[in-house]
């Protein structure tokens, strides 16, 4: 069930639980009396006339200087004409540019006179109220937009104007220019306005969404649409043309340029000589066949991004809808939200708004979420969705939706990792999929096993508690026993007392460690861990305290991992502790150890695309009675590996950072961060010294420091958490660490 009202934006829908949601209605933009433009706008009014003035003077005035034949005697013949062509190609440009701004000016000053005061005067009648960007483009009549010049004095004129706008006539105007980032440059000055919209009590996306929505079929775009697309559609299709891998999946062999250059001009003419509002029905039928007879490919040759084609004709459609109504055209953010996002598509990650702002806009865009999921068809004029974003989005309502429930139990139980987490916690509370999860733990694959356990401890169900322990009772893989146990945990019938005999662990350590280990994780294998022992006195073998240690900086986490308690079970308390101290310190001596002159000679050897000239860089910067660019070498006389060992290790490292971008750590130990795992039995009261002190020394080390900012949060001490905070209110500390930390707290610390 799932209904909307299109007058108010109210509706509902059928959630998993079988409770019904209500959408509620939009909440009314304010209205107000329009505002007053006259004479005392005019100082700031010449102000922007100085300014576009003053860039356009520079656009055009700017002759390049001409090179005299004596600035080249040591040159050959060619690079003199080369010279010489490239001063013409200037002139040609610049005149060209000239003539453009004359053009521009002429309209201007025929529309709102030399000095602008029409502008003023448009403002005042609103005559320009819902279509104030193109007007004030014309104003400035600048080959780069007024905004884009991050000229701050002159944008701050602009915002105070449309400040001036009631909401009502501000929102959708502001929502052409400025996405709702809320994070943002301060150097953004129109963004402003957009801020004082989301701390607005009728703050809601929907409002910024004011423009005509894309047809459901082709055949349904309104006359008014299709007008406005064929006005704006010929540059585009010009692009089109150029783009040599158009695809032509349902019409056989692609097009050549030349063909599609010739109809381009074709449709273009037709254009012209009748007009839009002339063209008959077989006419505007031959036009709309032409816009849409390029099938776009969801995908390029490698996978990594979508057809240009899609992008300018999708690109022909926002022109189009911006030109009928202000504001974004509805769905916009949906479908930035859920896009691939290849380059001319701007992303928007809905997810870091204040989820009353965003999830009744999500909830009356079901549809979308449909069409990403593969529950309905997708639309030829829209980018290719991701079903992986979708499912994110979802976690943003209230409640999952009931539609939803087979496909997000596929995705929990599949084999795809993309959305895989956020499907199974959807899932939460869905008892109609206890059963078919219970047939899945029966399979032979172990990865659907193991994420059916995941699932089942998901959904939340305690009936599911026994079955898993029987389960667990019989030989399982090391990842489908992992699984058991944590959704055992996460049901809360997991006995914290519960250990794995100690003749079973090393069993299944004799049995683990035959088999290879990973690259990123192959500097364990070479740790000696100290001396331990099994609950009943009996000492631990070497091969199942290596045992351990592979388990941890496998499937571990920093958080800590049920599987790896049950195994440190066998263990007595006091070994417990010590393994724990022991792998924390070594954990962090391996990922902060610095580089050493053997390891800068195997990085040499490992990395041959350090070459060139950054290694001659590196050379003559570095060995004394030398210095880069004095001094020629010949091919003969190349730098040898060898010289780095000749070479004090300090400056090394000093020309490696600022020559080749290197940091000053050879290691990392980001992919054995589950190691931190076991380091969570060592004594608390250590724990946050030694956490703080890496966090001093190494934050720029980012993935590292999440992984520590998850291991000192998940103890949660008093001492822990201050940890995290201090990180969280540290101005110093970058934004992407910041917000981390913050996200890890119970609530934002006070700055």
């Amino acid at each position: 069930m799932f209904e909307i009202d299109p007058s108010t934006g109210a509706g509902q829908y059928r959630a998993l639980d079988a409770s019904l949601v209500i959408i509620p209605a939009l909440p009314p933009l304010p209205d107000g009396p329009m505002p007053r433009f006259g004479e005392a706008e005019m100082p700031a009014l010449s102000q922007l006339i100085a300014f576009r003035d003053r860039a356009v003077d520079q656009d055009t005035s700017g002759q390049t200087a001409r090179i005299e034949p004596a600035d080249y005697a040591s040159m050959d013949r060619a690079i003199r004409d080369m010279a010489q062509h490239a001063e013409a190609e200037q002139r040609s440009w610049r005149l060209g540019v000239t003539r453009e701004m004359a053009k521009r000016r002429a309209i201007s000053d025929a529309r709102f006179g030399a000095d602008g005061r029409g502008f003023l005067t448009a403002l005042d009648s609103g005559e320009i109220a819902g279509d104030f960007w193109a007007a004030l483009r014309t104003l400035m009549f600048q080959r780069i937009g007024l905004l884009s010049y991050h000229a701050p004095e002159m944008q701050g004129i602009v915002r105070d104007w449309l400040y001036r706008f009631p909401p009502r006539i501000r929102v959708p105007l502001v929502a052409q220019l400025c996405e709702p980032l809320l994070d943002h440059r301060q150097s953004d000055v129109m963004q402003a306005l957009m801020d004082a919209f989301l701390a607005a009590p009728y703050a809601d996306l929907r409002h910024l969404e004011t423009g005509p929505a894309k047809p459901e079929r082709l055949e349904d775009m309104s006359a008014e649409l299709l007008a406005a697309m064929l006005d704006r559609a010929f540059a585009a299709q010009v692009q089109v043309a150029r783009f040599k891998r158009l695809s032509a999946a349902s019409q056989g062999e692609p097009q050549d340029e030349a063909t599609m250059m010739a109809r381009a001009r074709e449709m273009t003419a037709l254009l012209r000589e009748e007009g839009v509002a002339a063209l008959t029905p077989d006419q505007r039928a031959l036009v709309q066949e032409f816009l849409f007879e390029q099938q776009p490919a969801r995908r390029q040759e490698d996978g990594a991004v979508q057809s240009e084609i899609n992008l300018h004709r999708t690109g022909a459609f926002r022109a189009a809808m911006a030109a009928i109504a202000p504001g974004k055209p509805e769905g916009h953010y949906m479908r930035a939200a859920l896009s691939t996002r290849p380059a001319g598509f701007a992303g928007i990650n809905l997810a870091l708004f204040p989820t009353a702002v965003v999830w009744s806009y999500i909830a009356t865009h079901l549809d979308m979420i449909d069409r990403a999921l593969g529950l309905a068809e997708p639309l030829p004029v829209e980018p290719k969705f991701e079903r992986a974003k979708a499912v994110a989005l979802l976690r943003l309502l209230p409640k999952t939706p009931a539609r939803y429930g087979d496909v997000l139990f596929d995705i929990a139980t599949g084999k795809a990792q993309g959305g895989r987490a956020d499907a199974q916690a959807l899932l939460a509370g869905a008892g109609d999929y206890v059963t078919p999860a219970f047939h899945l733990l029966d399979t032979r694959a172990a990865g659907t096993c193991e994420q059916a356990a995941r699932t089942l401890g998901a959904i939340g169900d305690a009936s599911a508690a026994t079955p898993l322990r029987t389960r667990l009772e019989s030989k399982q893989p090391i990842r489908v026993e992992a699984a058991i146990l944590d959704a055992l945990a996460a049901l809360g019938a997991w006995d914290e007392a519960l250990a794995m005999p100690a003749h079973l662990l090393e069993a299944e350590a004799s049995e683990g460690l035959l088999k290879p280990w990973k690259d990123a994780i192959s500097w364990v294998a070479s740790l000696m861990p100290p001396p331990l022992q099994f609950r009943d006195g009996t000492p631990v073998g070497p091969a199942a305290a290596l045992w351990l240690l592979r388990l941890g900086a496998e499937i571990g986490a920093p958080t800590g991992s049920v599987s790896i308690d049950y195994r440190l079970g066998a263990l007595d308390a006091a070994s417990r502790m010590a393994l724990a101290v022991w792998v924390l310190e070594r954990w962090i001596d391996y990922d902060t150890q610095p580089w050493t002159v053997e390891h800068l000679a195997e990085a040499w050897a490992a990395y041959p695309t350090l070459s060139g000239r950054s290694y001659v860089g590196v050379r003559y910067q570095t060995v004394p009675g030398t210095a880069y660019g004095q001094k020629q070498v010949s091919e003969e006389g190349w730098p040898q590996k060898e010289d780095w060992l000749r070479t004090h290790p300090q400056e090394l490292r000093r020309a490696l950072a600022s020559i080749a971008a290197w940091e000053h750590y050879p290691n990392s130990g980001h992919q054995a961060r589950g190691l931190l795992a076991i380091a969570r039995h060592a004594p608390t009261a250590g724990i946050a010294p030694t956490v703080r002190r890496y966090l001093e020394q190494h934050r720029r080390r980012t993935a590292q420091a999440k992984a520590m900012l998850d291991f000192a949060a998940s103890i949660a001490t008093a001492e822990c958490l201050d940890v995290v905070r201090s990180v969280a209110c540290d101005e110093t500390a970058s934004r992407g660490l910041r917000s981390h930390a913050s996200a890890l707290l119970p609530k934002s610390c006070d700055t």
